[in-house]
C-alpha cells in the first residue's frame, strides 16, 4: 500500500536534488505548516504550487547570511539547521519574486534591483507577522537590525497603517514604503523609482 508522507507541504515545493536530512525536512515541514496559517504565506505557497515550482533546499555553512535564495539554481541555502525556521519566510518571498512575479530581471539584477527585492521581502515578512498577530510589537523585525530612530518610527507608522487597512494598499502605503527605504542601510543601492512591489500588493492580505 502507499505510505502517507510525513512532509506533505515540503513535498509540493521540494526539488529532488535537495540535500536536507529527514530531521531538517521535518523542521521545514513544521515551519510551512505555521506559515500556512497566515493568509499572505498561504497565497504565496499556493502561487508557487500552481506553477509547480520546485526549490532546491540545502545547508551551506559557507554563506555569509543566515540564508539565501539563488535564482540561478532556484535554491534556498541555510547556513545551519537552526536557520531554517527563522529564515524560510523571507527566502520564500524571494522565490515568489523570481518564479512568479519578476523572473529573469531579478537574476541579472543590478545593485538597485537587489536592494528593491530585499526591501520588498523584508517589509513583506514584517507586515505578514503583524497582520497575523494583529499587533505592533517593538522588536523582532527583519528590517530593524541596527536601525536609525527615523527608520524605527517610519516602520511603526507604515506597519500600523497596514494593520488598520488589513492589506498593503498601493494608494495608501506605496509612497511611505518607498520613502522609508531611504533610511534602510542593510544593503547597498536604492529603491528603483516607480517599481511596483507586486508581492506586497497582490499577496499581503489578512
Amino acid at each position: 500500500g502507499s505510505t502517507t508522507s510525513k512532509t506533505p507541504n515540503v513535498d509540493k515545493i521540494y526539488n529532488n536534488s535537495s540535500t536536507l536530512t529527514q530531521e531538517q525536512k521535518k523542521i521545514l515541514e513544521e515551519t510551512l505548516v505555521k506559515m500556512r496559517k497566515l493568509k499572505a504565506y498561504d497565497l504565496l505557497l499556493d502561487a508557487l504550487e500552481a506553477k509547480n515550482i520546485k526549490i532546491k533546499f540545502q545547508i551551506d555553512p559557507s554563506i555569509s547570511a543566515s540564508a539565501n535564495f539563488d535564482c540561478k539554481y532556484n535554491s534556498i541555502s541555510f547556513v545551519a539547521t537552526n536557520a531554517i525556521s527563522v529564515s524560510l519566510p523571507e527566502e520564500l518571498v524571494h522565490a515568489l519574486q523570481y518564479n512568479v512575479l519578476y523572473g529573469e530581471a531579478m537574476a541579472k539584477g543590478n545593485t538597485d534591483y537587489r536592494f528593491t527585492m530585499e526591501w520588498e521581502a523584508n517589509i513583506f515578512v514584517d507586515a505578514a507577522r503583524i497582520l497575523q498577530e494583529n499587533y505592533y510589537y517593538k522588536t523582532g523585525y527583519n528590517t530593524l537590525t541596527n536601525a536609525s530612530i527615523e527608520l524605527r518610527e517610519g516602520h511603526k507608522a507604515l506597519m500600523t497603517s497596514i494593520l488598520e487597512t488589513g492589506y498593503f494598499s498601493q494608494t495608501k502605503h506605496y509612497e511611505k514604503f518607498v520613502e522609508l527605504s531611504k533610511s534602510w542601510t542593510k544593503h547597498p543601492g536604492k529603491y528603483i523609482s516607480g517599481f511596483l512591489p507586486k508581492a506586497l500588493i497582490n499577496y499581503l492580505k489578512k
